[in-house]
């Protein structure tokens, strides 16, 4: 049995040989018959991963607020340079991704974006689309630190305080108690807490 099968051989021609009719009539309906085929791929895959964390997190989370603060990584329309192939939503569920599969290489992060079907229907990659190349990847996220650094993070204690509006001060904290106790704990609150553990992260 040959290793590599022969649809994916070079030569291998994209439509089956089929009439010239048909193969026309193919190209005028591409556009719904690949939905069509999304849908019959990720239907039962959403089904079996409903409890899945990017699953969930697509339910509840919305990044606009993050994708408006990237909105400058993309050249003004009429300015020089090839459109954009992916959008900044795109990029910034992208680094989601990255921060849920604890994956720091590009290069890692690529063949994730390959590869995993789930993490391709978060990102919003159709089945036909290349997924970005590393460098792509190590440039927005070069450019997400740079000019939007505290976006994300902003961003994600807006959401939890929505998802939890009880104040701080009288939601029950799970923390060493005797820490809390010591005199150092009464100038430190958990924004300070937070924005240490996130620093020693970033370092990491």
């Amino acid at each position: 049995m040959p290793i590599v099968p022969p649809v994916l051989r070079g030569k291998t021609r994209d439509l089956p040989d089929v009439p010239p009719l048909v193969q026309f009539l193919i190209g005028q309906f591409l556009t719904p018959i690949l939905a069509w085929l999304e849908s019959l791929v990720y239907r039962p895959l959403l089904r079996r991963c409903a409890d899945h964390p990017l699953v969930l997190l697509a339910q509840w989370y919305d990044p606009s607020a993050v994708v408006a603060a990237c909105q400058g990584f993309h050249h003004a329309p009429g300015t020089p340079g090839a459109p954009p192939t992916f959008t900044i939503q795109q990029f910034v569920r992208i680094e989601i991704v990255r921060a849920w599969a604890d994956c720091c290489s590009d290069p890692a992060l690529e063949r994730l974006l390959s590869t995993d079907l789930l993490v391709r229907w978060f990102v919003g990659l159709p089945l036909s689309q290349p997924a970005p190349d590393h460098s792509t990847l190590a440039d927005f996220h070069a450019y997400l630190c740079a000019h939007a650094p505290a976006a994300f993070f902003l961003d994600t204690l807006t959401f939890l305080d929505r998802l939890d509006p009880e104040p701080p001060e009288t939601t029950p904290q799970i923390v060493d108690t005797f820490a809390m106790e010591s005199p150092v704990a009464a100038c430190r609150g958990p924004a300070h807490l937070l924005r240490h553990l996130c620093l020693r992260l970033a370092r990491c």
